[in-house]
């Protein structure tokens, strides 16, 4: 028992000691932390990124001709920057040029014609129309006097058949004039002014049609650019057919 008392006061002893010894340490400091200070200024702000990325055209155009014709001349080459509206390339066109030409003095009779049925009057028309009808019929009755009198002699033997043809040739010419201006008095009698003035009108549309198609032809030989960009891609030379999916993009 003397031993276990002894024990316990040394257990205590060591506590109270220990328990000295930690108050007596000082008490533990703040780090310091330094601060710098500077005036604000505006200034730019540069940052680059490095990435991997797939590029895409904002606007792009594959070109294809509405003809097939040969290539007469190129006005660009692959990388050339173009402007929309720019012309790029031109095709062989001789031909449809001729067929504007042509088209373009069929317009100009329909509109003359036009101009004079516009202007002339039914009455004045009518008279002409009578009067030709009065000739070729005259006409016709002197020479089918003519054809009777030489047919006659003929058969008498005092005319040669050679006269006799051409008597009957006269006369045949004079029938087909009565026809004619017969036909037309008839047709201005029947139709009037208006028919024939919406007859000419149309001749003179359909005359326009065909130029203006004869025209959209030869446009179509003048290869433009759609957009503005760079030229990638240029197949082909001058004087060859161009492929019919891709011309320049």
């Amino acid at each position: 028992m003397p031993r276990l008392g002894n024990r316990i006061t040394g257990v205590w002893l060591v506590s109270l000691i220990g328990l000295a010894a930690c108050s007596k340490q000082p008490p533990e400091q703040a780090p310091l932390v330094s601060v710098q200070t500077a005036v604000a200024q505006q200034g730019p702000i540069q940052e680059t990124i490095r990435a991997e990325a797939i590029l895409y055209p904002k606007n792009q155009a594959a070109i294809t001709p509405k003809i097939t014709a040969p290539v007469r001349r190129f006005y660009v080459n692959r990388g050339s920057r173009v402007h929309q509206g720019q012309l790029l390339a031109e095709l062989e066109n001789r031909d449809l040029a001729a067929a504007v030409t042509d088209n373009e003095g069929v317009l100009q009779q329909a509109q003359a014609s036009y101009e004079t049925t516009t202007a002339a009057s039914l009455p004045e028309d009518l008279k002409k129309a009578e009067l030709d009808v009065t000739s070729a019929r005259e006409a016709l009755d002197a020479e089918q006097k003519l054809y009777d009198s030489r047919q006659y002699l003929y058969k008498e033997g005092a005319l040669p058949r050679k006269e006799l043809d051409q008597a009957g040739v006269s006369l045949v010419q004079a029938k087909a004039q009565f026809q004619i201006a017969d036909q037309h008095l008839a047709a201005l009698q029947s139709v009037g002014k208006p028919q024939t003035t919406k007859s000419a009108a149309g001749q003179l549309t359909s005359a326009r049609g065909k130029y203006e198609g004869a025209a959209a032809q030869l446009g179509y030989t003048e290869i433009r650019s759609p957009i503005d960009g760079v030229v990638t891609d240029r197949p082909g030379y001058p004087g060859e057919t161009p492929p019919p999916k891709e011309f320049l993009s």
